[in-house]
């Protein structure tokens, strides 16, 4: 049995964990030439992909918010194409509703301050 058939519920397999690091870090090089909103667009876009891998490896969903979460994500990242106000609006908002799910689950959110990091 190969390693991809051998994974735990809800782990990236090692070509989905490339294909992330491959999007993100080519994302991070465009993004310095790029338009300030298409850096945004990449990271909201490979936060759907993460969830997409995530639910086709056997995450449980009880609650439906992941697929509710990727199905909001893969609609509205299409209006930076056309409707910036509302885009903007939605990447900040949806900050607020993970960090609802994140207390309805009981589990406390990364630091990402940079006090923390050596």
């Amino acid at each position: 049995m190969t390693e991809e058939k051998t994974i735990q519920s809800g782990v990236l397999t090692e070509d989905q964990a490339m294909q992330i690091i491959a999007f993100l870090t080519s994302s991070a090089e465009m993004s310095l030439q790029d338009p300030v909103h298409y850096g945004t667009l990449r990271l909201i876009d490979a936060t759907s992909r993460l969830i997409g891998f995530m639910l086709e490896n056997g995450v449980p969903d009880q609650n439906g918010f992941f697929h509710s979460l990727k199905d909001e994500i893969d609609t509205k990242k299409l209006w930076s194409m056309w409707d910036l106000p509302g885009y903007f609006q939605f990447l900040r908002e949806t900050p607020a509703k993970v960090a609802v799910e994140l207390v309805g689950r009981d589990i406390s959110a990364p630091d990402t301050s940079m006090e923390t990091r050596s």
